[in-house]
């Protein structure tokens, strides 16, 4: 069935028309048809007799999962394909095809993208990619282009582009510095230092990663406890290299075997008592099965970790796919919990520019001050 889904996203992903044709030993005749095509298309379903369902949520559901097949398949093609449509603006996840298209190579459509979108936030991670990309081939150039920018923008992409220059050319990197003054020239100097002092840094940080990876490596497919009894037995340099070793079996069970990780984590109390285990395991939990991540942060004993947890999942799925996001907070009932996750969904609706749906979920929130913190930063978005 997966291959088959993936056929038809390939055939149809540059089609004008689409025609998903397919059979069942017990199903009524039906036809989905897109509302644009309506009622000019319903000559075909009058023919065969079927009725229509030109549901929109269906329609939206399937151009979804065709774009984002063809953003991992050939980003650079499917950029060109968005930014020819209206309303492209409000497709998820246009920052991470912007860093597709950019390690693709293909700098002129990263460049078309970033400039076009409206987002400010999504045009300032953007414009720190490029700086930190375009910065060590062309850093006179960079620092120009990053100059031009207005405000506080100019200062993080000058920041980004001085830290790519320093880490290749540290001699160009202080050279440029002379160009600027004051404030200015203290931050960019400290963003140099940053990364005159990183080697220590950066190879304690190696170190730690690969200790989280050799943890990783303890989960098993077929062991009923995913490998944590040879993990508890391995040699580790300390007491917090073994944690850093746990957290990264954890992380890589909770994203491989969310529901058996879950189990195992409810059945090892030693694991509770370890600072942040239970952030490792949502982030773990997260990357496999978000309603499943979602549905146990709610459940947290402790409100404020349930507060906290559900912000957490609900951020990064807001950021990858809202409307699944807002089905599920819609399911939840009134409180804390839920007014956390309304909270970081609001947020990603404004960085879309969906006011009118942020406000919508701004009157369901029950806490009032938190309501009223979300209104204002509601007021704050206006164009």
């Amino acid at each position: 069935a997966e291959y088959l889904k993936l056929t038809l996203m390939r055939l149809s992903a540059d089609a004008d028309l689409a025609l998903d044709l397919h059979c069942d030993d017990e199903a009524l005749k039906h036809v989905y048809m897109a509302q644009h095509s309506w009622p000019a298309g319903g000559d075909v379903a009058a023919d065969l007799g079927i009725g229509v369902d030109a549901s929109p949520e269906l329609v939206a559901l399937f151009r979804q999962n065709a774009v984002e097949k063809w953003m991992r398949d050939d980003p650079s093609a499917a950029a060109t394909w968005l930014m020819a449509h209206e309303g492209w603006q409000s497709h998820d996840g246009l920052v991470s095809l912007f860093q597709k298209v950019l390690r693709s190579g293909d700098r002129q459509t990263a460049e078309r993208l970033m400039n076009a979108v409206e987002s400010e936030s999504d045009f300032e991670s953007m414009a720190r990619s490029f700086a930190m990309a375009e910065a060590p081939g062309d850093p006179e150039g960079t620092i120009a282009w990053a100059k031009s920018l207005p405000g506080e923008l100019s200062d993080g992409v000058l920041s980004s582009a001085f830290v790519a220059i320093a880490r290749r050319a540290p001699e160009a990197a202080r050279r440029l510095l002379g160009e600027f003054s004051g404030e200015q020239r203290s931050r960019l100097e400290a963003a140099i230092r940053l990364v005159e002092g990183a080697p220590a840094e950066l190879a304690e940080r190696q170190r730690q990663d690969g200790i989280q990876q050799r943890g990783g490596e303890f989960v098993a497919e077929g062991a009923a406890d995913l490998g944590f009894a040879a993990l508890q037995k391995a040699q580790f340099g300390s007491q917090e290299d073994a944690a850093t070793a746990t957290y990264g079996w954890l992380h890589k069970a909770a994203a491989t075997h969310p529901e058996r990780a879950l189990r195992l984590y409810e059945e090892r109390p030693e694991l509770h008592e370890m600072d942040q285990m239970d952030q490792v395991l949502i982030n773990g939990l997260g990357a496999a099965d978000r309603p499943l991540a979602a549905d146990w942060a709610a459940a947290r004993p402790d409100p404020d970790d349930a507060a906290a947890l559900t912000a957490a999942v609900v951020k990064g799925w807001a950021a990858d796919s809202p409307n699944s996001a807002s089905e599920w907070l819609r399911s939840q009932p009134a409180g804390a919990t839920r007014d956390a996750g309304v909270g970081e969904l609001v947020g990603r609706l404004l960085e879309l520019g969906d006011r009118e749906s942020a406000a919508a979920w701004i009157g369901s929130v029950d806490d009032a001050s938190v309501q009223a913190d979300l209104q204002r930063a509601l007021e704050r978005s206006r164009p």
